[in-house]
């Protein structure tokens, strides 16, 4: 039987893996995505072109899962093991009832850079156009009015000195999750 289709915001997305009710199995490749990539997926969010689908699996039996990779991309701390955990059947049959526990068969180099940058582990900027760079129509508008698209100059890895720039970074969680 195929498991309904279903779609979950970002922000729960990054909630759920900093509740660790999202791993992944610990046979999933390593997150390999340079930065570059990164700017690329979050300008596709905002001009919402189709990056893909997330693939979850609701594991039934015992498994060894590990963390999302947050550690830094160089100096120290960069090759440290990533943490490991086993469940049995019984704890898995548990977490899976109780915190709609998942772990990642499809789509962890793009949850893992949505995690890094939205955690500010990796710094990803949103540039914005300056006024006189933006279409007149646009221009018109008042500026709550004005989509993220029509604003969007790029997305960068790092803040431009003459347009306004803003870090990528949310720390608007509920629960146990830092403010």
């Amino acid at each position: 039987m195929i498991a309904p289709q279903q779609t979950e915001s970002i922000k729960d997305l990054v909630e759920n893996i900093h509740k660790e009710n999202i791993l992944l199995p610990e046979f999933q490749r390593d997150f390999v995505w340079e930065l570059s990539k990164t700017c690329e997926l979050f300008d596709s969010l905002v001009r919402d072109i189709f990056i893909g689908s997330i693939i979850y699996g609701k594991p039934s039996f015992e498994i060894t899962v590990r963390e999302i990779d947050t550690r830094p991309r160089k100096g120290e701390g960069s090759r440290r093991k990533l943490a490991t955990k086993f469940f049995n059947k019984e704890e898995i049959q548990r977490m899976t009832q109780i915190n709609n526990f998942r772990i990642i068969l499809d789509g962890q180099q793009r949850v893992t850079s949505i995690y890094r940058a939205l955690t500010g582990v990796d710094e990803v900027w949103f540039i914005a156009k300056n006024e006189e760079e933006l279409e007149t129509s646009i221009r018109e508008k008042a500026l709550r009015e004005r989509t993220l698209e029509e604003m969007l100059f790029e997305f960068s890895l790092q803040e431009d000195e003459d347009r306004l720039s803003v870090k990528c970074v949310s720390k608007i969680f509920v629960g146990d999750i830092q403010e």
